[in-house]
């Protein structure tokens, strides 16, 4: 069991987002799969999520492809096969139609638009209607880039401390830094972090409200004085 005895723990109250996660596959903090980044950070602070990628991570090659497996079987399938008057129950976990001739057309989930990569599995999901209240799609990656032993690895290949934060679909977890930054709206690198600074990263948290530390802006001007990015911009993608 790795130790996080320190972090602070706060459960998610968006319903929209554990009823969701549910139907993906079963999380664990101590063996992962784990959702982290910024979706996990936004639900922290309480603000919209569904337009934030929802990133997974996994702990081998093995966990990925099940998961994987299972997730287009259960939603793909859906997306292929042309049934207009099918209601299906999204609080079902065997999601079984049911056919209706005098029932209206309604949303049910399918998978809009995928690709991969050697970074990611990436896909666009519609008719959350049910769990999300509206008709947005969500964005689900499940990362394959990297393959950490537990949370702390995971956490080591992130850049910012305010990116800290991961969840079982039920509860959320934080390192104290990174709640500390998050409150300050303060960009700090993790001092062990073994990803590398991009300006296009940068740019995108500065959008956010976060004020970069010293040392990334001398990174910054770096860049624009020689044009040599540190790292490759990938973003899963």
């Amino acid at each position: 069991m790795v130790d996080i005895s320190n972090w602070i723990s706060r459960p998610v109250t968006d319903i929209r987002f554990t009823k969701l996660m549910k139907q993906i596959c079963k999380f664990n903090i101590d063996n992962g799969p784990w959702i982290a980044g910024g979706c996990v950070r936004k639900l922290w602070e309480g603000v919209e999520w569904i337009n934030e990628d929802v990133d997974i991570f996994f702990s081998n090659l093995k966990s990925f492809d099940s998961v994987i497996h299972s997730f287009e079987e259960k939603y793909k399938r859906k997306y292929d096969v042309d049934e207009p008057v099918s209601i299906i129950s999204f609080f079902k976990n065997d999601l079984i139609p049911s056919i209706s001739p005098k029932s209206k057309v309604k949303y049910y989930p399918v998978i809009e638009d995928m690709h991969n990569t050697d970074n990611a599995a990436s896909y666009r999901l519609s008719g959350f209607n049910k769990i999300v209240g509206s008709d947005k799609s969500i964005n689900l990656q499940f990362i394959s880039r990297t393959f950490p032993n537990s949370i702390l690895d995971l956490f080591s290949d992130f850049d910012w401390t305010v990116c800290q934060f991961v969840s079982d679909g039920e509860t959320m977890w934080a390192p104290p830094n990174a709640i500390r930054d998050l409150e300050l709206r303060k960009l700090e690198l993790i001092p062990e972090t073994t990803r590398p600074i991009t300006f296009n990263r940068v740019v995108k948290y500065i959008s956010y409200g976060f004020d970069p530390t010293d040392e990334i802006m001398l990174k910054m001007m770096e860049f624009l004085t020689t044009g040599i990015e540190l790292g490759v911009e990938d973003d899963y993608k």
